[in-house]
């Protein structure tokens, strides 16, 4: 009966509350089922523990993607080079997000927050400068890449919420705001309250068992079956509710905020100016006036790894090389 409670399915009649338990049925959803009774089966029950290690899978792909692409050999077996095809598929679109290193490179040396050579530091910036004037207006790709990444972010999280409602009976998407409803009514008695847990994830089911004698006879019962995983289970998706509801929160502020500073050009000045609040103003207004999204976009990331002083050099060294430029050429 062990094995057949672990592999097949157990259920309950979802229309019987929890008031009756010990006066008219043992447990909640467990008693002969009669017409217009709503039977709710428990298929997720074997499946959480593979369902919780896909989930896994699937948030650190893009951070093992390129690893795994090259580690995997072609060549060897009909396997390996199925495994070689599809991950070089996908490494394909992580790739395409890829910072391939230019931010480490520009910032080089620079990102300890005391310095002690500072005509290594003056050197570093003129490299800063000289490439952020060379390449200006060539930095949209880099910056629109980062940004379709950040709403695959979002888009991963959605996916992940809906997908983990559907494995759960379509009962996922509320469950964190049942059971602190549920919580907040502990004053009552628990004969009159629904535990959206227990509804959920029930711990003790009702299983139809089904056996053949002898004869070849078909013979079926009705048992109780005792779904102890489901004590863990519980715990486990509030859980990942919460954490789901604050990815989404966070991701969704940070596309929010994405969608901000590509159509309001005074929110990236002002974002600059909390990099380095001792530059002029002056000096940022002519950067908003020289620099596109992408070229804003890789200083705001130079910014974010430097020391504010250093970053006002680099700020002011930036425009002077934009005015004195536009002089000569005058």
């Amino acid at each position: 009966m062990h094995s057949y409670i672990t592999v097949g399915q157990a259920g309950d009649l979802g229309n019987i509350s929890v008031s009756e338990q010990g006066l008219e049925v043992p447990f909640p959803g467990v008693r002969p089922k009669f017409p217009g009774d709503t039977e709710n089966y428990q298929r997720y029950y074997q499946w959480v523990g593979f369902y919780i290690f896909f989930q896994a899978c699937t948030f650190f792909l893009p951070r093992y993607l390129n690893l795994i692409s090259n580690l995997v050999e072609p060549g060897k077996m009909w396997l390996t080079m199925v495994v070689k095809v599809a991950v070089t598929c996908l490494a394909q679109v992580w790739r395409y997000c890829w910072e391939d290193g230019r931010m480490k490179a520009l910032v080089a040396n620079l990102t300890s927050p005391i310095h002690t050579d500072f005509e290594l530091v003056r050197m570093r910036q003129r490299i800063i400068i000289d490439y952020l004037y060379s390449n200006v207006g060539t930095h949209q790709a880099y910056a629109f890449k980062f940004f379709f990444c950040e709403v695959l972010n979002f888009l991963n999280v959605i996916f992940q919420i809906l997908l983990t409602d559907a494995f759960l009976g379509y009962q996922f998407t509320t469950y964190g705001f049942e059971v602190m409803t549920h919580l907040r009514m502990s004053e009552e008695p628990p004969e009159k309250r629904t535990d959206p847990m227990s509804r959920i994830f029930p711990k003790v089911a009702q299983c139809t068992f089904t056996t053949f004698g002898h004869a070849g006879s078909k013979n079926t019962y009705s048992a109780i079956c005792i779904l102890s995983i489901n004590i863990l289970n519980e715990k486990i998706f509030i859980v990942v509710w919460f954490w789901y509801l604050i990815l989404a929160v966070i991701t969704g502020s940070g596309l929010i905020f994405r969608i901000l500073t590509i159509a309001c050009p005074p929110l990236r000045v002002w974002l600059l100016t909390r990099k380095s609040r001792a530059v002029e103003s002056f000096v940022f207004t002519k950067l908003a006036n020289e620099l596109n999204i992408g070229d804003w976009f890789i200083l705001y990331q130079v910014g974010k790894n430097l020391d504010e002083l250093v970053f006002g050099e680099l700020l002011k060294g930036l425009a002077h090389r934009f005015g004195s430029l536009r002089k000569t050429s005058v």
